[in-house]
């Protein structure tokens, strides 16, 4: 009920696309495997060419822009999220609990589509690697950037966290006010990344919570975090008009009740957990978050059976 608003992005690609490996040959007319990095130097002298003559054109301009954005590789990425197939979809579980929150909330969840244009990347939920003229959907979306400035949070989770949460926490803080950074909460627990890029995750969260000023957090910390603000929002002051008077937000730290929100969210946790066996489905999680000393999380392996709020 403290969501006001859910925003979900959605991959939505085409199989010929320009990040997979259909749309490039090299000289043998060979196609590039998947997950190989291709050098943008590499197609700027001719090794590898568009499989259509007809977007040789487009592809050096292309090229030229991502170079001029200090990039110099241009990934090739299985096909993934193709519209029309089970990858494009959301997770049955997490469709589950956005239905839930539309019914109680009588509010629409808000769907990001992005990938649409095969002739360019998109990984940021804003916009395009590169925006393409006459096609708005790859360009700043602004409208989308204006409402979040209107949240008290913004909290981010998702995957993968070294490409799609990455570009798109980066469009966002690049144009967020200075001073309110910290409104910018990244659930360390809540994202995910690609095989071999763990460290690649830990260098971005360090850099957005130690350079940038956003909030690194965990679900648990979010939730006492709501429950402290609603029990603060009830322990109402009167003035002397018998009136009403809100006391202002409050950060969990700030809470002068600290270990009676512990409890309450050890109450939902272990609910959680008993609804959770009851169905069935109650599985090991292989990770845990641990705070490191420079304020960011790292997973760790643990053998006991948790569950995540």
């Amino acid at each position: 009920e403290d969501i006001d608003q859910i925003y979900i992005s959605m991959n939505s690609r085409r199989e010929f696309n320009i990040s997979h490996s259909t749309f490039w040959v090299d000289g043998n007319r060979e196609h590039p495997k998947a997950f190989q990095q291709l050098e943008l130097e590499d197609i700027k002298n001719g090794k590898w060419t568009a499989v259509h003559e007809e977007h040789q054109e487009w592809i050096s301009q292309y090229v030229d822009i991502l170079i001029k954005k200090g990039r110099r590789h241009l990934a090739i990425w299985p096909e993934h999220c193709i519209v029309g197939t089970r990858s494009s979809s959301i997770m049955k579980n997490i469709m589950t609990a956005v239905k839930k929150w539309e019914l109680y909330k009588r509010r629409s969840v808000r769907f990001i589509l992005k990938g649409k244009n095969s002739l360019t990347e998109q990984y940021s939920a804003f916009q395009a690697e590169v925006p393409i003229d006459g096609d708005t959907s790859t360009h700043m979306n602004v409208t989308l950037l204006e409402e979040l400035k209107n949240f008290e949070r913004v909290i981010i989770c998702g995957f993968a966290a070294t490409d799609g949460v990455k570009h798109t926490v980066l469009d966002l803080a690049n144009r967020w006010t200075e001073g309110d950074m910290d409104e910018i909460i990244i659930l360390g627990n809540a994202i995910s990344c690609i095989r071999g890029n763990e460290e690649r995750n830990e260098m971005f969260l360090e850099e957005m919570e130690m350079a940038r000023g956003l909030t690194i957090d965990t679900t648990d910390l979010q939730l006492r975090n709501v429950l402290a603000t609603r029990r603060i929002s009830e322990k109402r002051s009167k003035n002397k008009e018998g009136e009403n008077k809100i006391i202002g937000k409050s950060r969990f730290r700030e809470h002068d009740d600290e270990a009676a929100v512990a409890d309450e969210v050890d109450e939902v946790k272990k609910k959680k957990m008993a609804d959770s066996t009851r169905r069935g489905k109650d599985r090991p999680s292989r990770f845990k978050w641990t705070r490191t000393f420079h304020g960011s999380y790292k997973r760790a392996e643990i053998l006991d059976s948790t569950t995540t709020l």
